[in-house]
């Protein structure tokens, strides 16, 4: 269905005759904490939506049903070129993958054309590598009909190294030409981001922040429960020099000690309570930031 659709709007690229007539761009979404989700982009110049499809509304309710039926997430979009010609397409997100799993799922994304690598290393300066193979047919005279085809890592910060283009008004995204190897029929490419891992760094703080809590807490708790037992031998060394109600004193210091102590075994284990309280509490905000950060990108 897919080979159909494209040698579909190639012929029709032929017969239009355009210097550009639609663009497809496929690639990956990191997030801040390893996962994947994978991105599905199309636009295409409107004369050629309007000779392929009759509309604009009939265009997208062709190209988006199945992609919203696969879990993906599509936003549509319109831009004017240089030349001052309107293009509308679509960007689809996909639900975020397991590193697991990412590889297999990127994979049925570019189709059987394609071989596909994907490893991520690091922990505070992340590497990501995706390698290329193109097994399909060649593609040579694509070029000439205005059709242009790119794949794009988007990193969840900005992008200290990277073999292929960062995009000028994004730091975040790089891009790279798959023209290149899709023209000779049997091409290679090795693609590869690198940056700051900020969600690493707040995970430490997190956890930093949450041992701190804790050790200051049982620190509390020691020194009050100390506090008490000082407080109980003092009035075991004042018992008068009679000792005919000894006993029952030594008793009801002995009660009382005990309920101090069992106080402060409670006291510990509310404190207890708490630092795990507080831990879940910091890592539901590190997720939660994480998945923010994710959807601003």
């Amino acid at each position: 269905m897919k080979k159909k659709f494209w040698a579909l709007l190639i012929t029709i690229a032929m017969v239009l005759c355009l210097s550009a007539c639609m663009k497809e761009e496929k690639g990956i979404v990191l997030t801040p904490t390893g996962s994947v989700k994978l991105l599905s982009k199309v636009s295409m110049n409107e004369q050629m939506i309007n000779s392929t499809y009759g509309s604009v509304d009939a265009f997208y309710e062709a190209s988006t049903p199945d992609l919203e039926n696969n879990g993906y997430t599509v936003q549509q979009f319109s831009e004017t070129d240089d030349s001052g010609a309107v293009w509308y397409g679509y960007s689809a997100t996909s639900k975020a993958y397991p590193k697991s799993d990412a590889e297999a799922a990127l994979s049925q994304l570019m189709g059987e054309e394609y071989i596909v690598t994907l490893k991520q290393t690091g922990f505070f300066v992340k590497t990501a590598e995706v390698h290329l193979e193109y097994v399909g047919a060649s593609q040579e005279e694509y070029a000439s009909y205005g059709f242009e085809s790119y794949f794009s890592i988007t990193a969840p910060a900005a992008i200290s190294e990277t073999n292929g283009a960062v995009e000028p008004d994004n730091n975040k995204v790089a891009k790279w030409d798959l023209a290149s190897i899709q023209t000779t029929g049997a091409g290679t490419i090795d693609m590869t981001v690198t940056y700051f891992n900020i969600a690493a760094l707040l995970i430490i703080i997190g956890i930093v922040v949450v041992i701190a809590a804790a050790v200051v807490t049982v620190l509390v708790v020691l020194n009050k429960k100390k506090k008490a037992d000082e407080s109980e031998f003092g009035a075991f060394g004042e018992a008068p020099a009679g000792f005919s109600n000894f006993d029952d004193g030594m008793q009801n210091d002995f009660e009382e000690a005990k309920a101090d102590i069992e106080a402060a075994q409670e006291e510990i284990s509310e404190a207890q309570e708490e630092v795990q309280a507080d831990f879940a509490e910091a890592q539901a905000e590190l997720e939660e930031a994480a998945e923010e950060v994710t959807e601003e990108v």
